[in-house]
């Protein structure tokens, strides 16, 4: 096959390497600091992350890039970093899988789970944003009698 529809197609040198990673944290606070952290190391090593989760796990597929571009080193580093964190209980990485060709490397069954938890989860979020929409629409209709600052003075 010539090089031009081997890039095309994502194959022999040209296929991208991609890893599922589940993390555990031993604490629910600090998720999105957490998150934020995760997404700086896996862009600083060249790659791109889809991933879910809330409070102390999170489960990631992270794009690894093409072979030449040594994706198990960028593995190694990501795990580095996850070892390396206090709040980190456990994590498991998979094996590496062709993103193109394979879907997971992992049997359907596995498979359907992982998408099946994302979209519950995407689910939860939109129902939650939709409840806060409403929480809106009140605005200006209710009447409050009371000052704001005296009520927060018991929060303290």
């Amino acid at each position: 096959m010539k090089k031009r529809l081997r890039k095309k197609k994502h194959l022999g040198e040209y296929r991208v390497w991609g890893v599922e990673i589940a993390v555990t944290r031993n604490r629910a606070d600090g998720f999105d600091e957490f998150l934020d952290a995760f997404i700086d190391v896996i862009e600083a090593n060249g790659c791109y992350c889809c991933s879910f989760g809330r409070d102390d796990k999170l489960d990631s597929f992270v794009e690894l890039g093409r072979l030449a571009a040594d994706p198990e080193a960028k593995l190694h580093k990501i795990a580095e970093w996850l070892g390396s964190r206090s709040d980190v209980d456990s994590w498991k990485t998979g094996k590496l899988f062709d993103v193109w060709h394979d879907s997971t490397g992992q049997s359907d069954q596995e498979r359907h789970k992982f998408f099946e938890l994302a979209d519950r989860f995407a689910l939860e979020e939109l129902v939650k944003r939709m409840k806060r929409r409403k929480i809106l629409g009140f605005e200006g209709k209710v009447r409050w009698d009371g000052n704001l600052n005296e009520s927060r003075l018991d929060r303290v």
